[in-house]
């Protein structure tokens, strides 16, 4: 899964080193959602799931998410919207395209 991002495409390339020891990684996701959506700053985010994507853990997302709400106590990360898209796959279809531009307005609104 993280290949992609150290290999083919050199994004991370330091991620090849936890080749196989991903528990390793310097950062949790639910540490990072807090840090993003639960921080000083309260930066609005979007997560877009889709169940097909063929890279992602639809469960462990699930997981972190439950965990960074719970970690960050009675805050919940209200800033933080979370759609797990049922039965799509990662392409930039009318779906994804009509809930980010939603999203995008709704956040817009709030921030006035």
């Amino acid at each position: 899964g993280n290949r992609r991002l150290y290999d083919l495409h050199g994004l991370l390339p330091r991620l090849g080193l936890f080749t196989g020891k991903e528990d390793g990684f310097p950062y949790d996701l639910d540490d990072l959602l807090v840090a993003v959506a639960g921080g000083p700053r309260r930066a609005k985010a979007l997560i877009y799931a889709p169940e097909r994507d063929r890279v992602a853990n639809i469960a462990a997302l699930d997981a972190a998410i439950y965990a960074a709400r719970h970690a960050s106590g009675s805050v919940g990360l209200p800033e933080l919207t979370y759609v797990r898209a049922t039965g799509a796959f990662n392409v930039l279809d009318d779906n994804a395209t009509s809930t980010t531009l939603n999203w995008l307005r709704a956040a817009a609104v709030t921030n006035k």
